[in-house]
């Protein structure tokens, strides 16, 4: 299986997958517990969009992989790709984009960098596009809060907040409290609703 994984990997990321794809959807769906050569066609469908639109970007073939199990359920698609024996981080990247649809508020970019990393918008927001779910434009919008946001250097993880669990300690907080604070504080200076200063942040999760 280690070796069908390699194998397809590479036709997955390589220039004629589109093509391959359609020409043997039955091969591809016999190795891919639960996929269908109808999946197989749809997915090389989506591929060749995607080629079509995003030219320019590297072709991603964890993004392919989850074009092929967009009809499974989360656990059938985590099972498919199982059966491949994938490394840890290569199944991470694939079920990313299990993740809903992004949209382009600046809050919900940061969240979602938050969960993941600085990457995961514009890519989820181009699967989102050449699978349909939606438009170049509106994923273009998505990519560009995101770049915005990367740029500015909104917060959008807790290494960037201005306290640490050191500072929550005098105000009465304890063990597994304190990281629940901080993820408290978090969420309310990407929402805007506070600063990321000590005193402000302090005051919020005092009062």
């Amino acid at each position: 299986r280690e070796r069908i994984y390699t194998e397809l990997t590479k036709l997955l990321g390589g220039i004629g997958a589109a093509r391959i794809l359609r020409a043997f959807p039955a091969v591809i769906a016999h190795v891919l517990p639960g996929v269908t050569a109808e999946d197989v066609e749809k997915a090389a469908d989506a591929i060749a969009r995607d080629d079509a639109l995003y030219a320019a970007e590297r072709r991603e073939a964890a993004m392919r992989y989850a074009l092929l199990f967009a009809r499974l359920s989360d656990a059938d698609a985590k099972n498919a790709m199982q059966s491949l024996k994938p490394s840890k981080a290569e199944m991470r990247d694939v079920l990313l984009y299990r993740t809903d649809t992004p949209s382009a508020g600046t809050y919900e970019i940061r969240k979602l960098m938050s969960r993941t990393d600085d990457n995961a918008p514009a890519a989820l927001a181009r699967f989102a596009c050449i699978s349909g779910a939606l438009s170049y434009e509106e994923a273009d919008a998505v990519r560009q809060k995101a770049a915005s946001v990367t740029e500015q250097n909104l917060v959008r993880r807790l290494s960037m907040l201005t306290v640490t669990g050191s500072d929550l300690t005098p105000c009465g907080f304890r063990g597994k409290e304190i990281g629940e604070k901080l993820s408290e504080a978090l969420d309310a200076v990407m929402r805007g609703e506070i600063g990321n200063t000590k005193d402000e942040i302090i005051h919020y999760l005092t009062n």
